[in-house]
């Protein structure tokens, strides 16, 4: 190769590397002859010797000399829709099109500013598919990784834009169901980011490289959505790793286009929290019907436990099985917990009273035998004595019984005050948490 060659392509290299920097490739082709009265005759001369297999710098490494550079392609992304956000299944559907921006230096031609008939080729790929034995241009269209259910784009949507430069633009269409992680523990105040990584498999980072054009990822439209906040879509570039069966390593050039996503917590607020306070209530409720009514308090109780089970159940049926806590179940067990100790609370509040009514029963019949048994005092013997001894030390410990159930007998009271005063807490501690 002769030297003054050689500087060339030395000077075309850094003209590469410099404009991977700066988001974007050089027009490096050579002007060229091949023109045409209208479109359709430019593209059959183009197409004569084209051949798709081979990237655009390979099949013109005899003139450029640039194989050993990977294609730059430029990156543009526009959503133009989010929706079904599905927490369950930690999904959602977007909608959008995807611009992508290459060199192809075999499908220069003859611009008008040089005595050429064409400005600008532009159709679809079904329309180029047509034109000569379903023939169509190297691209390098990326896929969403990300994505689990892709609605292909028909030919018609795709476009091709074709400068005299040799400079390629495409628009793809896109529309899938992806995946978005979800980390759950703060519902419903929770946050996430959804991440859409885009990589051509079919080339390594070394014969495909992506840059970010200007604006890289934006929505075409404000994203409105009931459930949820969804913020700004940007976009950076990355490289996604593969492990293949051999144990060695592909690298492809990606680019990863996010969008926040913050949950709007008014269903779970009005179908999740202020039930359980409501059911919470009722329980409470029960403290201010008398102990003695103890089936209207059972039931008042039991009920109250009963639906904030199945409440918990419906809220846990709407989220996905996680194997960690989550804000908003721990919020319901702790009232729930809160219940059963109503239930508790009354169980040992009744049997503190029947145990003391039936231990005061007990002391009057006591009281009327000591009685009887003062007469005839004076007559007991000593044997006798130590049995009065022995009675006089069962009834200290009657008294004490006697004492213990009355200080039980205060517990409902004491339980009303201690219920409120731990709800109010847990509110208190939930509302600072989340």
């Amino acid at each position: 190769m002769e030297p003054v060659q050689t500087r060339a392509l030395a000077f075309f290299g850094c003209v590469m590397y410099i404009a991977q920097l700066t988001g974007g490739e050089a027009l490096y082709c050579l002007p060229s002859e091949v023109d045409g009265t209208s479109v359709r005759k430019v593209v059959e001369l183009l197409m004569r010797n084209y051949s798709n297999l081979d990237r655009p710098k390979v099949a013109t490494n005899d003139t450029y000399g640039l194989v050993d550079f990977p294609e730059f392609v430029e990156f543009e992304l526009r959503l133009s829709d989010i929706w079904s956000i599905n927490s369950k299944t930690t999904s959602y559907e977007y909608k959008g099109e995807l611009w992508l921006q290459w060199v192809d230096c075999r499908l220069a031609f003859k611009s008008p500013e040089r005595g050429g008939h064409v400005d600008t080729i532009t159709m679809s790929y079904d329309t180029m598919l047509k034109m000569k034995d379903n023939f169509m241009i190297w691209t390098p269209v990326p896929k969403n990784l990300n994505a689990d259910h892709v609605t292909s784009a028909t030919d018609r949507e795709r476009i091709i834009i074709i400068e005299p430069s040799g400079k390629v633009r495409a628009r793809v269409p896109q529309r899938a169901v992806a995946r978005c992680p979800m980390n759950l523990k703060d519902v419903p105040f929770d946050k996430h980011t959804c991440i859409l990584l885009y990589a051509s498999v079919e080339f390594l980072a070394e014969d495909v490289s992506y840059v970010l054009a200007s604006d890289p990822a934006a929505f075409d439209a404000p994203q409105a959505n009931a459930d949820w906040k969804i913020g700004g879509l940007s976009a950076n570039l990355t490289f996604s790793r593969v492990e293949l069966s051999d144990g060695e390593f592909a690298i492809y050039s990606a680019v990863e286009a996010s969008f926040p996503l913050e949950r709007e917590p008014y269903f779970y607020l009005s179908a999740g929290v202020l039930p359980t306070i409501l059911f919470w209530s009722v329980s409470y409720v029960g403290f201010f019907i008398h102990y003695s009514v103890a089936p209207s308090r059972v039931a008042i109780h039991i009920t109250a436990i009963l639906i904030l089970v199945n409440h918990l159940q419906y809220i846990t049926a709407t989220l996905p099985t996680v194997s960690y806590r989550t804000w908003l179940s721990d919020y319901i067990v702790a009232h729930l917990v809160i219940s059963v100790f109503h239930m508790v609370a009354f169980a040992a509040v009744y049997y503190s009273n029947w145990k003391l009514a039936e231990l005061k029963e007990a002391e009057a019949a006591y009281e009327s035998k000591k009685i009887a048994e003062a007469l005839e005092q004076e007559t007991k013997n000593a044997d006798e004595k130590k049995t009065d001894e022995k009675k006089k030390d069962s009834r200290m410990l009657q008294n004490a019984a006697i004492r213990c159930c009355q200080w039980a007998a205060c517990l409902d009271d004491v339980s009303r005050v201690a219920s409120l005063m731990t709800v109010l807490t847990v509110n208190i501690y939930y509302l600072v948490t989340s």
